[in-house]
């Protein structure tokens, strides 16, 4: 392709542009916040602290390999069509890898932060009740630099991925997931809102270490040039992931009111949340092979993931093939047509690739 070229302090700075983008994703939702009467800044500004972290982590270091296997109930009882899905070395397996990442999650979450105050100021409006940021008001803290989260967790998710080749079962990187997803569920109950308003970016992080090639997305930005039109649509898709992905599910949901997958209907939250992950997936899966000019990631990824989880969470072809279209729709209305070329062509080849979930 035209656009790449060695690296160079050029393809730097825009490999750099995106991991800033990719930071970004996992700032403290606010909005939690505001739309509570039962946290206070001094909750948030006290559980923010070291010594707040630290009992943090200390009050969910004592249920994590239990949740850790419990959660496998929930997922075997979910994903398991026979018995022999996953051997008793294998669960075990899963059960002491979701102990190890929870871990270090929270060994990271107790690392020092900056001594800045967590939320400058806030107003409140005393004839609607509710609060808002004053003029100038942010959150100050965030997770560490994203490079040093990524190269922290590498090993331990590359103990997966090499567990992963060695048992030759593709169901396990389904498993991993979805057991993540809900020992995440149930750690959270754990803990006071302040405290999961803090925890819960580093959750996030992690399950899309585990599902979404946000790291490769930025590795492959490194071949091009700061002013490539392909490295600037890659940036807009990314930075507009959480929006695109909210609005394909407002479609999902328009076109299929009463749907319902094992995991419930559309409209609980949780399945809400499990599907726009998804759809953010799907985008980043769409962006790598952009980036890579090549649909490898998808064929030896994706689709075996996909294979193996939604058809045992009973969510059919059609709305997987239904959802794809509205995802490349909602590109298309929010970016110029001529910036689409390359996109739409990894685009076409995704969706025939996903015209059937059937294992060959």
């Amino acid at each position: 392709m035209k656009n790449l070229v060695p690296l160079s302090s050029s393809s730097r700075s825009g490999a750099n542009r995106l991991l800033t983008i990719w930071a970004g994703r996992y700032l403290p939702d606010t909005s939690l916040f505001l739309q509570s009467d039962h946290i206070s800044t001094a909750d948030l500004t006290a559980a923010s602290s070291l010594q707040g972290r630290t009992a943090t982590a200390q009050k969910l270091k004592r249920h994590v390999y239990f949740y850790a296997k419990l959660a496998w109930l929930r997922t075997s009882e979910l994903l398991s069509e026979d018995p022999n899905v996953a051997n008793l070395a294998e669960i075990r397996f899963l059960a002491q890898f979701l102990s190890d990442v929870f871990e270090t999650i929270l060994e990271v979450y107790t690392w020092p932060q900056p001594p800045i105050p967590l939320i400058k100021s806030f107003e409140f409006n005393a004839t609607t009740g509710s609060r808002s940021p004053a003029k100038g008001a942010v959150l100050t803290q965030d997770l560490p630099a994203i490079e040093q989260l990524a190269k922290t967790f590498h090993p331990v998710l590359e103990q997966l991925q090499q567990q992963h080749l060695l048992a030759k079962n593709p169901d396990i990187l389904g498993f991993t997931t979805t057991q993540f997803h809900f020992s995440t569920e149930e750690l959270l109950k754990r803990i006071t809102p302040a405290e999961r308003i803090l925890l819960s970016p580093y959750f996030q992080f992690t399950e899309e270490q585990i599902c979404i090639p946000w790291q490769q997305v930025c590795t492959a930005a490194y071949r091009y040039r700061s002013d490539s039109k392909i490295l600037h649509l890659a940036e807009l898709i990314l930075e507009h992931s959480g929006a695109i992905a909210h609005s394909v599910f407002q479609r999902i949901l328009k076109h299929y009111p009463a749907y319902a997958s094992r995991r419930g209907k559309l409209s609980l939250p949780a399945v809400q949340a499990s599907v726009t992950r998804d759809i953010v997936m799907f985008l980043g899966y769409l962006v790598l092979c952009l980036l890579e000019d090549s649909m490898t990631s998808v064929e030896q990824k994706l689709l075996p993931l996909c294979q193996t989880v939604f058809p045992r969470v009973a969510v059919s072809e059609v709305l997987v093939k239904d959802s794809l279209q509205f995802i490349v729709q909602e590109v298309q209305d929010r970016f110029p047509q001529e910036d689409l070329k390359f996109f739409l062509q990894y685009a076409d080849k995704l969706q025939a690739l996903f015209a059937t979930l059937r294992k060959n």
